[in-house]
């Protein structure tokens, strides 16, 4: 006896639908785990962001999905389930929070903090260059966050304004810690021995494109860059003319001065930037707080000359 429901016409769960019949649309209203999918945060070729409510608790979540064809695939995985173990082993009011790492059926993924406010990058398309005090403050509460990864053990190898998230009262949350790399992790170095490019190659350090052992200061030099795209709009070596030569130029030209697209640039923040970017890590700053330091230094002479 049956209750004339046909089989077709009941809800079709996303893990039942084969991996290249899944669509974004296919998750909304479903439930994954505990948490009710409600809505897509994101879109990308490597998976999805979806905000979901945790009825247990009451709050909003993102879940970040890695899809089916990558999930199968060994490598992938390794640097997905890294970026929740990364971040998961430290908390910090400028990272974000990683509240579970979970499985079901063939799906994993992370459920995370929500952060509402879009990336520094999505500012950048949407508004142009940050004003030189904003931009400034954005790399100081960034730097404490990725601080926090370095005193862990942890090297991000992917900053860049994309993943350094705001939240809807302009906290700075320095995210996707899919590519970090523990100092002694033998996985990590697995992926750079396979020649595999980790990172993002205009924010990529000199060291990181010549597919070199990297530190923090590695990170450093990333955050640098950060800088600068923060006050010009543009990435470092954007004239290039594809991944090949902008690496290059991160091994070999001089660094890209800000004010000669932003006159209203400081020479201080041109002196940071330049540091921050030295081709030789001996030459860069040897920490995140040297480089803050100096950064709460051109803070400070804003104030006094708005005072």
């Amino acid at each position: 006896m049956t209750d004339g429901t046909s089989a077709s016409m009941l809800p079709t769960q996303p893990s039942m639908l084969p991996a290249q019949q899944r669509t974004p649309k296919d998750w909304l209203g479903q439930q994954l785990g505990g948490y009710q999918i409600n809505e897509i945060l994101g879109v990308g070729e490597k998976g999805l962001v979806l905000k979901a409510h945790d009825a247990s608790i009451e709050r909003n979540v993102a879940i970040k999905i890695l899809t089916e064809d990558l999930a199968s695939d060994e490598t992938e995985r390794t640097r997905f389930l890294a970026e929740a173990k990364s971040a998961g082993k430290f908390n910090h009011a400028h990272t974000v929070t990683i509240h579970e790492i979970a499985q079901q059926g063939d799906i994993s993924y992370i459920v995370m903090e929500i952060v509402s406010g879009g990336s520094t990058q999505d500012y950048l398309d949407t508004n142009g260059a940050y004003s030189v005090s904003d931009a400034t403050k954005i790399i100081i509460d960034a730097s404490k966050g990725l601080a926090a990864a370095h005193q862990a053990g942890f090297v991000h190898r992917d900053i860049k304004p994309a993943n350094l998230l705001l939240t809807e009262d302009g906290i700075v949350k320095v995210s996707d810690f899919r590519l970090a790399k523990q100092t002694s992790s033998q996985a990590a170095l697995k992926l750079t021995l396979a020649g595999q490019v980790i990172g993002t190659p205009h924010f990529m350090s000199p060291e990181q494109c010549e597919f070199d052992e990297v530190d923090a200061r590695s990170d450093i030099y990333s955050m640098g860059a950060t800088y600068n795209s923060l006050l010009t709009r543009k990435r470092p070596y954007e004239e290039k003319k594809n991944d090949a030569q902008v690496m290059l130029a991160h091994v070999g030209a001089e660094p890209p001065d800000a004010r000669s697209v932003n006159p209203d640039v400081p020479d201080a923040c041109a002196q940071i930037i330049e540091q921050a970017m030295a081709k030789d890590p001996e030459q860069r700053y040897a920490s995140l707080d040297e480089m803050r330091e100096d950064l709460e230094a051109v803070l400070e002479s804003f104030s006094w000359e708005c005072g």
